[in-house]
This record gives structure tokens, C-alpha cells and sequence, in this order.
């Protein structure tokens, strides 16, 4: 097969027989009218706290970026591009269409791929990072059901632990990969593990490095606040320190779907049987977890798509704004 027939298959006839088989297994017995009054069930203020959470979550998570580029763009530009790449994020498996833009629109603003793609990469490095300290502190004080709690304090252990060690000492671990012998028959990901050493040695400040912690905590607690703020305008749960710490361990298991080769277009399918099989091993007896996962995944999505392809058009339109400047000195 040839490899552009290949990219057709992986990235759109698949996915979307994914969303198809899914859909018709999953979905058998929910019907648009549920979907729709759902929907409208879900109060004004439940969408307002929603939207101002993602925004004030977007504000941060480009304010960090600016920091790993060492703030060569400014930060109107950056609020752009996080916001193209958190609504391309879904659109490919395993987030290369998140990595693919946000290389893309910082190469076109002047920063070289590489920077571009290791800065993203050590992004990545630092949200597991806080991801693993907020459950780890949420959970200490409301401890998960005791059948899952050995494989979930293993599994956010070995997380902590290795995204510690890549942000503290990067260049030891990246050196040691780089003598490994199958990497030397594949100079592209030997190159962009060079790449990335040398990035690293050049972010090792450790003002830089707490202040990137903090920002990333942030981010990921604002982040699973405003989904919350969904799910408890839509399911009857206890809306306190507890009910959130087992909502945001069924999201990062949720989220883990992500990781699947092959998944529905844009999530769909994938996400909401990950979402139910996750809270059901929690032992949650919410009834309605599939109509739930379903509505909270179209708001969240219908957001980040609407204000993602808005600031795809202003940074076009910005572009063809500068080249014409540009052609007219």
C-alpha cells in the first residue's frame, strides 16, 4: 500500500469505522432527544463557569509555552496557538495533531521545528508531572477504592518518577539512550533526541523549572475543575473535596484513551467507553455514565472547536496581513 493510500486509512477511514462501530454498540439505546435534553438540562452558569475556566486554563497553558520558547513570540500570538492546538489536540491518534500545529504556527511566527517540537515535548514532560502530584495529593486524603488502589498508586508512581528524572536530569538519560545501537540506525530520532538534549540543557534553570511546576498544576487543576462543574450539572454527586478528587481519578483515566493507536473521529466513541469502563472500575453507580460522557465530551468539544478554528482564521488572517507589509517594503 502506498504511504499516502496508508495516512487515508489510519487517520480517516478508521477512525471513522471506529466512531461507527462504537456508536452503534455503545450508543444502541441513547437516542438524540436524550442528547439534546441533556444538553439543555445543563444550566447557563454550568457552560459560563465552564468557558471561563478553559479560558483562564488557556491564558496559563500559553503563558507556559511563552516561558519554554524563552519569549520569543508575544503573548497575544501565543493565546492563538495554544488555542489551535487544544482544538487540533483530538483530531489524530496518540496527539500528533496537537504537536503538528503547534510546530507548524511557531515555525511560521519565526521559531526554528526543532525548538518548536522540544518545547512541546518537555510541555508534555511537566503536565504528567503535575498531573501524578495532584492525584497523589488528592488521593492520600480520599484514597480510591481499595481493589484499584495498588495499580493506580504503582501507575502514578512510575509517572512521577519518570517525568522527575527527564526534568531534572535530562541529559544524562537522553545521552544513555542515544548509545543505544538501534538508535544509531535511525539518525532522524537520534537527531531529535540530540535536539531535545540540547534544549533541555538550555531550560535547566531551576527558577524556570518550579515556575513551569506551578504553571502546570495550575493549568491541570483548572482544567479538571471546569469539567467537573459539567458532570455535577448533569449527574447528582456530592460536590465537595471528595467528589472531585474521584471525579478528576476517573478523568486522567479517561484521558489515558488518548494513547490508543486507533481511535473515533475526533474521540468519539473511544473516550466515552473509556470514561464509563474507568468510573464503573471506581465502583461508580451513576446510572446514565454513557448519555454523561457523552454530553460532557460534545460541550467540550463544540467549545474547543468553535474558539480554536476562530483563532486559526486570526492567525491566517494575521499572516497574510504581514506578508503583504512585508511585499509592500
Amino acid at each position: 500500500m502506498k504511504p499516502r493510500a496508508q495516512q487515508v486509512l489510519l487517520r480517516i477511514i478508521l477512525p471513522l469505522a471506529v466512531t461507527a462501530l462504537v456508536a452503534w454498540l455503545f450508543f444502541r439505546h441513547i437516542t438524540p432527544a436524550d442528547i439534546f435534553d441533556a444538553l439543555m438540562r445543563l444550566p447557563a452558569s454550568a457552560y459560563a463557569g465552564f468557558i471561563a475556566l478553559s479560558l483562564v486554563g488557556t491564558m496559563l497553558r500559553a503563558w507556559k509555552y511563552r516561558i519554554l520558547i524563552s519569549r520569543q513570540l508575544g503573548f497575544g500570538e501565543m493565546v492563538l496557538i495554544t488555542l489551535v492546538r487544544n482544538f487540533a489536540v483530538d483530531l489524530l491518534p496518540a496527539r500528533t495533531a496537537s504537536l503538528a500545529f503547534y510546530t507548524a504556527l511557531t515555525r511560521r511566527r519565526g521559531l526554528s521545528l526543532e525548538e518548536g517540537g522540544a518545547s512541546f515535548v518537555v510541555a508534555i514532560f511537566y503536565d504528567v508531572l503535575a498531573l501524578s502530584l495532584m492525584l497523589g495529593g488528592l488521593l492520600i486524603f480520599f484514597p480510591p477504592p481499595v481493589s484499584v488502589q495498588d495499580f493506580i498508586f504503582t501507575g502514578m508512581g512510575f509517572l512521577f518518577l519518570l517525568s522527575l528524572a527527564l526534568i531534572l536530569f535530562p541529559a544524562p538519560i537522553l545521552r544513555r539512550l542515544l548509545r543505544w545501537p538501534a538508535l544509531n540506525r535511525r539518525p532522524k530520532l537520534s537527531g531529535t533526541l540530540q535536539t531535545l538534549s540540547a534544549y533541555m540543557d538550555a531550560h535547566a534553570n531551576m527558577a524556570e523549572r518550579v515556575k513551569l511546576l506551578l504553571l502546570s498544576l495550575a493549568i491541570r487543576l483548572v482544567k479538571y475543575v471546569s469539567v467537573f462543574i459539567l458532570f455535577c450539572a448533569l449527574v447528582p454527586v456530592e460536590r465537595n473535596l471528595a467528589g472531585f478528587s474521584h471525579f478528576s481519578l476517573g478523568l486522567a483515566g479517561t484521558e489515558m484513551s488518548a494513547l490508543l493507536p486507533i481511535q473515533g473521529a475526533g474521540g468519539f466513541g473511544t473516550w466515552e467507553m473509556a470514561f464509563e469502563l474507568v468510573f464503573r472500575g471506581l465502583g461508580s453507580g451513576l446510572a446514565d455514565l454513557r448519555l454523561t460522557a457523552l454530553v460532557i465530551h460534545i460541550t467540550t468539544q463544540a467549545w474547543e472547536y468553535a474558539i480554536g478554528l476562530l483563532a486559526f482564521l486570526s492567525l491566517w488572517l494575521m499572516g497574510r496581513r504581514r506578508e503583504k507589509v512585508e511585499n509592500n517594503q
